[in-house]
């Protein structure tokens, strides 16, 4: 009786070890997921965007927020133009976008037919004087 006992709790062991294992396998891919760069992690200006927009392209970029013009819809500029992006509340986690505050933003491009680009924001990090 006392074998089997032992026999059992090693097994236990090891299958909750291998679920947990799985678990975390499977989990990883999503949580590094959750912050989407470039794909060479290099920040894009406004003027590539501009110039040669791609729908659903992955982007980081840094410039400033220039006004609120609906919603969820902002002006964006950087040295080297100007972009509208859209920010979610649930990418802004209840932070106050003023015009004049400078960011980092991570996103996709979006484009439509007989629309200007715009980025859909999914990461947005406030950056302080000093920060770039």
């Amino acid at each position: 009786m006392f074998i089997a006992t032992v026999m059992y709790r090693s097994l236990h062991r090891s299958c909750t070890a291998l679920l947990l294992f799985a678990a975390l396998t499977l989990t990883l891919p999503t949580l590094t997921a959750a912050q989407p760069t470039a794909s060479n992690g290099d920040l894009t200006t406004v003027a590539q965007i501009l110039d040669d927009p791609e729908d659903d392209q992955d982007v980081r970029i840094r410039g400033q927020i220039l006004e609120q013009v609906s919603t969820e819809k902002y002006a964006f500029s950087d040295e080297t133009g100007q972009i509208r992006i859209e920010i979610d509340e649930g990418v802004l986690l209840g932070r106050d976008i003023r015009p004049g505050l400078r960011v980092e933003i991570c996103g996709e491009i979006e484009t439509a037919f007989l629309r200007q680009p715009e980025i859909d924001v999914e990461h947005l990090v406030l950056l302080t004087d000093g920060a770039e």
